[in-house]
């Protein structure tokens, strides 16, 4: 359980270092992996789960700078950040859907 939280989470940080500001861009041709491993691995609400915190971990951390914004607090960054993390959780909970009924 904590291994695969754990993997959420590199895949997350792996993701998020691709990105101009860190300039490791050859880190998303790999960044995706440790979540998708993880996802095929447990059930769908897990899988779920565990995508939602890579999700919105890698939106914490490329969207820092909306913080600088008058008014916008961290609960704004947090709403924002699950609700941005549902992107992925929905693309891999799909994709285990589609990896467990092959």
């Amino acid at each position: 359980m904590l291994k695969d939280l754990l993997l959420a989470l590199l895949s997350s940080t792996l993701l998020a270092l691709s990105f101009p500001s860190f300039d490791l861009s050859f880190l998303a041709w790999f960044a995706l992996v440790p979540l998708l491993v993880t996802a095929t691995k447990n059930s769908l609400k897990y899988c779920f789960f565990l995508s939602l915190i890579s999700g919105g971990g890698f939106f914490l951390i490329i969207f820092y700078w909306i913080l600088d914004i008058a008014g916008y607090t961290l609960l704004h960054h947090a709403i924002l950040a699950v609700f941005l993390g549902l992107y992925f959780a929905f693309f891999s909970t799909i994709t285990s859907f589609i990896a467990k009924s092959l």
